[in-house]
């Protein structure tokens, strides 16, 4: 039992003081049967256990390494940046590659305390454009092959999360569909389509975008006529949810912000799209499995594709996305906690995380006035204090 004093509750509604936080059993709770430890947040700002729903990897590890090692490492450093909870996301590969990738998740614990919890997966391709490729290695992009699709729906469909995909790709209304029929969320992402096209795919099923902004279609010219671009469909399908890389390098402050007005911050969530370098200093990295050839360069607080003329991932955590939301791209506190909280946990479908709510899994997070990490409490149990530390 844990009770916690003198927080400023950071709820969708604002900062709310003068009540206590109670946790017992691993989750929120109305009363305590008892008294319980103490916790003195010292006016400190109580925010939900930050999640991330796109998450290639950090401190040296890809999730594409595929083994237990590298996602226990990935997990931890999460956990100790107030992450607790994220969505391990897949690079374009081989079906090898991705069947290798599923398969030691499936056989990880997903919930385990000290690192943050694993629900599902995201499988980011392998069915992209390749005029939109961006980081992708072209070589494994395709259109989807159903037998493909077969295999891995089949095999690993329970760990599916959410498969990010082009819209406008041959086959596309049968993948999606089938897709939906086992719950998994599709996204828009490294897609080429216009406007009508999208919203074409949203009959289908595609629901979210992937990295708004990012490697994908705005206005643009055909023979000479203008056409809109997936950008313009997040925006004119209201219903529709997006994600933003606020690491300072992938958007400008502007654009952030014009997605936070348009969309809302319960449609908006934020994400790091983090790589295997996060954590680490600058250098050259190998995106995607370690036993790869896809070189990548760290440089300015963002990974770059070799020559500087794209990116390829960032090296942020969530707690930098979320400081950067509110201190250079003008989304109120209130709002960007609830970006990076509630609203990808509603996204992804996880109604008992990032709420401070009775029931509700007893992650939290406490951000002094300079929105820097004092503690992470996972599971009801205090995993950092860094004034204990001190």
């Amino acid at each position: 039992m844990l009770r916690i004093i003198n927080a400023k509750w950071v709820t969708p509604h604002g900062i709310v003081e003068g009540q206590d936080c109670l946790i017992q059993d691993g989750v929120f709770v109305e009363k305590l049967d008892g008294d319980g430890e103490v916790l003195d947040a010292e006016g400190c700002y109580l925010c939900p256990g930050l999640i991330d729903i796109h998450t290639h990897g950090r401190m040296g590890s890809d999730f594409m390494d595929a083994t237990e090692e590298a996602i226990d490492t990935i997990a931890r450093a999460h956990l100790e940046q107030g992450t607790t909870t994220i969505i391990p996301t897949s690079l374009a590969g081989s079906l090898d590659e991705t069947l290798r990738f599923l398969e030691v998740f499936s056989k990880t614990e997903k919930r385990r305390t000290g690192r943050a919890d694993m629900p599902s997966v995201h499988l980011e391709g392998p069915y992209f454009s390749p005029a939109q490729k961006g980081a992708q290695p072209e070589k494994y992009l395709r259109d989807p092959d159903p037998q493909e699709v077969q295999i891995l729906l089949e095999r690993y469909g329970r760990w599916i999360g959410r498969w990010s995909a082009a819209s406008e790709l041959n086959g596309m209304k049968e993948f999606a569909k089938a897709c939906r029929q086992q719950g998994i969320l599709v996204s828009y992402a490294h897609s080429d389509a216009t406007t009508q096209q999208a919203m074409e795919a949203n009959d289908w099923g595609f629901s979210h975008f992937t990295h708004l902004y990012s490697c994908m279609s705005s206005v643009h010219r055909r023979q000479g006529r203008r056409f809109g671009g997936l950008v313009e469909a997040a925006y004119l399908m209201p219903q529709t949810t997006v994600e933003l890389i606020t690491d300072g390098m992938h958007l400008p402050p502007e654009l952030a912000e014009l997605a936070w007005r348009c969309k809302g911050a319960d449609r908006a969530c934020l994400i790091t799209d983090s790589m295997r370098a996060a954590g680490l200093p600058e250098g050259e990295y190998v995106l995607g499995s370690k036993d790869g050839d896809h070189r990548v360069i760290v440089k300015d607080g963002v990974a770059w594709m070799p020559g500087f003329e794209s990116f390829a991932g960032s090296v942020s955590s969530m707690l930098q996305v979320l400081r950067i939301a509110v201190q250079r791209c003008n989304i109120p506190l209130r709002d960007a906690v609830l970006m990076a909280t509630r609203t990808p946990a509603t996204i992804m479908g996880l109604s008992h995380k990032g709420r401070l709510e009775p029931g509700c899994d007893a992650d939290c997070i406490l951000l002094d006035q300079n929105l820097q990490l004092t503690c992470v409490i996972q599971h009801g149990q205090r995993i950092i204090n860094q004034k204990e530390a001190k």
